[in-house]
């Protein structure tokens, strides 16, 4: 795995999300690469947290939109949630 202007610490932790990855999925090589939904290389954990903090806005806002817009019995769960994709 590629990581661009990275500290150790960061490197360990995207190391232990792979790790983490290759355990829960009991993939039988260790997982190398993290993709987000839309597909793109996670490279450095900063772009890791950006994506997910992004991601949260967008739910949260589709959310706020159904509350508003009359269907309240209508929650986040209902939609399909979002994944990080592993690449071995």
């Amino acid at each position: 795995m590629l990581c661009y202007h990275s500290s150790n610490h960061d490197l360990n932790l995207l190391f232990q999300i792979l790790s983490q990855c290759t355990h829960k999925l009991g993939l039988a090589s260790a997982a190398r690469k993290i993709f987000t939904e839309d597909g793109t290389l996670v490279m450095e954990i900063d772009d890791l947290i950006d994506w997910a903090v992004e991601n949260y806005k967008s739910l949260m806002v589709d959310q706020l939109e159904r509350i508003l817009h009359g269907k309240e019995n209508t929650t986040a769960e209902g939609k399909t949630g979002s994944t990080l994709n592993v690449c071995f």
